[in-house]
């Protein structure tokens, strides 16, 4: 199987897919979970869909993963991801890793140096990726709250914008 990242909006017939794959983690109607990822554009907010195809060249493309990033309220240069997932069975594979990669390059590219999240149960995991405690922020969204009794985490992104920029010009 192959995997590849790709936004909700470029994608619109799979919002039901993605719905229930949230669903399954995070119990909620179909229409409420639906309602709540759909806005999605180039800017944020921004539903990522991780997608997997059949190595035998078949066209049917699955979702597996999903993220979606909204922006800080009032810090331009701040995003809040939400919402990570990837389907149990997949687990340990590196997708989870893949899909926060995806999350983090989408918002370098809006000019977003720091990238916040709640846990409260996958803290080791987000450690792994880099993220440490910071402190809690709002996002813009249209409802939705942060969960009780999580951790907040930051990643600083400046360090990786700088050196993807710096990797852009040695190959140019």
């Amino acid at each position: 199987m192959t995997y590849h990242v790709t936004t909700l909006h470029e994608r619109p017939d799979l919002l039901e897919d993605a719905a229930r794959l949230l669903i399954s983690e995070w119990p909620r109607s179909l229409e409420a979970r639906k309602a709540s990822i759909q806005l999605s554009r180039n800017n944020l907010p921004c539903s990522l869909l991780l997608l997997t195809t059949d190595n035998d060249g078949a066209s049917t493309q699955v979702v597996v993963g999903f993220a979606r990033v909204l922006q800080v309220v009032g810090d331009n240069s701040a995003a809040l991801v939400e919402s990570v997932v990837v389907e149990p069975s997949l687990r340990g594979q590196g997708l989870g890793r893949k899909i926060m990669e995806a999350c983090e390059d989408h918002v370098m590219q809006l000019g977003v140096t720091s990238m916040h999240l709640s846990t409260h149960d996958k803290q080791q995991f987000y450690r792994h990726l880099g993220y440490d405690n910071g402190p809690a922020k709002t996002a813009v969204r249209h409802s939705a709250k942060l969960i009780q009794d999580s951790l907040i985490m930051k990643k600083l992104l400046l360090k990786s914008l700088v050196v993807t920029k710096l990797c852009s010009l040695a190959v140019s």
